[in-house]
């Protein structure tokens, strides 16, 4: 008797579990496919080069050491006006000393023609101000948070300018942050991308990171730290909101 009331516990504990366990599997469409998104660092059109000394349409000579910002919250919209937001699309994009990232590959997109694609610059208020909220790539060990509060820096550009006062290249840095920052970016195309389960979509946009300067006084505002809408670090995100621009689509057949 003992050893079958103990049977049975067992078995409708295995049930149970297997009852939870069913109910956190996520399906995949079978014709679903991916969609690569690709961001080419360019200055003037030129694909850009750390250490390399460019020019502002304003006669600035500056050149970047580093770039680094979060590329959140991807949507891509289709020809029908259907949605697909990417769950945890939080990415680290980033041009360094030692290395460049900048494209990620997203799996699981539903079938579909993309007409297009929307994304933000930085992390929004849900997840910019706490460790219990981490998603994607988001990470306080990369070097991309304040040490001195809570949050994430959004973009990090470093660099030198040339000061024609003191006729020297001096240090610059923009680190911009906090929730007013936090700008969005619609693209449309003129065509469409495929997505299926036999083709994968690709998108390559431009970032043209001479734009981060316009309006800009370096001789006053080479250390930007955080910053609101109406401070220079706002008239930067209001720039690099608007630095997006096509270069490239297509779909490839796997």
């Amino acid at each position: 008797m003992t050893k079958r009331i103990v049977w049975i516990v067992s078995t409708l504990l295995l049930v149970g579990l297997v009852g939870c366990n069913a109910d956190t599997v996520e399906e995949v469409d079978p014709e679903s496919g991916t969609f690569t998104l690709t961001i080419e660092h360019v200055f003037n059109d030129t694909p850009l080069e750390l250490s390399v000394d460019y020019t502002t349409e304003a006669g600035l000579t500056v050149h970047f050491t580093q770039l680094r910002y979060w590329v959140s919250n991807v949507v891509l919209t289709d020809a029908e006006g259907l949605s697909f937001a990417v769950p945890e699309s939080y990415y680290l994009f980033e041009q360094t000393g030692t290395g460049l990232r900048n494209s990620v590959i997203i799996t699981g997109v539903p079938p579909g023609d993309y007409t297009g694609v929307t994304f933000s610059i930085g992390v929004d208020v849900d997840h910019n101000h706490s460790l219990d909220t981490l998603v994607g790539e988001l990470d306080a060990g990369v070097d991309m948070s304040w040490s001195w509060s809570s949050g994430f820096i959004f973009l990090k550009a470093e660099g030198n300018y040339w000061n024609d006062v003191e006729q020297t290249m001096n240090v610059f840095k923009a680190h911009l942050g906090f929730d007013d920052l936090y700008k969005t970016v619609d693209i449309s195309l003129e065509g469409s991308i495929r997505v299926d389960k036999t083709h994968g979509g690709r998108l390559v946009l431009s970032a043209e990171t001479s734009m981060l300067f316009d309006d800009m006084d370096m001789t006053v505002d080479h250390s930007i730290v955080g910053g609101s809408e109406d401070s220079p670090a706002g008239t930067m995100a209001e720039n690099y909101a608007s630095c997006f621009s096509v270069q490239s689509t297509g779909s490839r057949k796997n």
